[in-house]
């Protein structure tokens, strides 16, 4: 989504804290608030999670010798 954003899809710029930290400033408010909406007041702590989690969980699905045939 961030790379998206920025129009540099696929790039391998940054660092993980760097990522992490556009990815917050880019959709952090809007994770909030839907959240808020569903009863969950999250702070930033709580976002840097989820986001942490969803990172892992692509990382996993990109793992050397996936089959990536289209």
């Amino acid at each position: 989504m961030v790379c998206a954003g920025r129009g540099t899809a696929n790039a391998q710029h940054g660092t993980g804290p760097q990522k992490l930290a556009e990815v917050l400033q880019l959709s952090g408010p809007v994770v909030t608030q839907l959240l808020k909406q569903t009863g969950i007041n999250a702070d930033t702590a709580y976002i840097q999670s989820l986001v942490s989690a969803v990172v892992a969980i692509l990382n996993v699905q990109q793992m050397p010798g996936a089959s990536t045939a289209a």
